[in-house]
């Protein structure tokens, strides 16, 4: 097996736990396997843990339009935006919205993060998944994308 585990992925082992040989070194990589195997269903279960204790969180946290919204993301991110284009200077709004016909005025674009929603409900019709659920949607946006981090601060402040 040694022959097709690269020679500077082995001197990484050999290096960092100061192994002489490379049977030592091929070891210690296969030991890095073996608890990485070990660790990774415990990681799936905490990452499923914290993202729904946060869902629950910010739906427990919010009174009006998101207390006990499945959908709260998909408000939130609008909100957001909304509130970002009305601080907007005019030539800046603009590239967000036009005029409805109605006197009014109606969104041209979405944020970054409405469209990673919409992408995410778009895949999951594309995978059959339907009726799309809120949770799927959620863990396709986990903790640990940039997304939900930058909404989770922006409903916190």
């Amino acid at each position: 097996m040694k022959e097709f585990i690269s020679t500077p992925r082995l001197s990484t082992y050999k290096s960092l736990l100061k192994l002489k040989t490379d049977e030592h070194a091929l070891r210690a990589y296969y030991w890095n396997k073996a608890l990485s195997g070990a660790l990774y269903p415990a990681l799936q279960a905490l990452e499923v843990t914290l993202r729904n204790a946060l869902n629950e969180a910010v739906k427990n946290a919010h009174s009006g339009n998101y207390a006990n919204e499945d959908w709260w993301f998909e408000h939130i991110a609008k909100d957001v935006q909304d509130t970002k284009i009305r601080k907007m200077h005019a030539n800046k709004s603009k590239h967000w919205i036009k005029a409805d016909g109605n006197g009014g005025v109606k969104r041209k674009k979405h944020s970054y993060f409405e469209q990673q929603v919409l992408k995410v409900q778009k895949d999951l019709r594309n995978e059959g998944r339907t009726p799309i659920r809120h949770d799927d949607v959620l863990s396709r946006l986990g903790p640990e994308s940039k997304i939900y981090k930058r909404r989770l601060r922006a409903i916190s402040q």
